[in-house]
């Protein structure tokens, strides 16, 4: 009987019959099918937003949609969008941008080649780059 077997490990006094049974037939592995929207169909929302206007704020669009601010911000990580100047960007680089990245590493290895570019640099918080102040007479 499923009831003694309960009532052994429980501090005293057990809870009686009536009261053990609800909660051991309530028990159950699965999950319950939960309401609500789907996070498919927010996403592709979220999506249709930006895509419509590229500076529209989270804050708006969490509003727009009835969201909360957090779990905007986590559907647009997981989908690839972030913020950078306040312009939402996809984290993947566009074959575009692998292209100008190669040609301004070129650039600037050839650049190194005809003067000690790289030697001009300092690695501490001080500056990223050193620049020649040319003065005019």
């Amino acid at each position: 009987m499923i009831h003694g077997s309960f009532t052994v490990f429980l501090v005293r006094p057990p809870p009686t019959y009536l009261t053990s049974v609800p909660m051991i037939c309530i028990f159950d592995v699965k999950d319950a099918p939960r309401t609500g929207r789907s996070i498919v169909e927010n996403v592709d929302k979220i999506v249709e937003i930006i895509d419509a206007e590229w500076h529209v704020s989270d804050r708006s669009i969490a509003r727009e949609l009835k969201v909360d601010h957090k779990t905007l911000l986590n559907h647009l990580r997981k989908v690839g969008f972030i913020k950078k100047l306040d312009v939402w960007a996809q984290r993947q680089l566009t074959p575009k941008n692998m292209m100008d990245r190669t040609s301004i590493c070129k650039a600037l290895a050839k650049r190194n080649k005809t003067g000690p570019f790289f030697k001009w640099m300092v690695i501490e918080d001080e500056k990223c780059v050193t620049y020649d102040n040319i003065v005019r007479k």
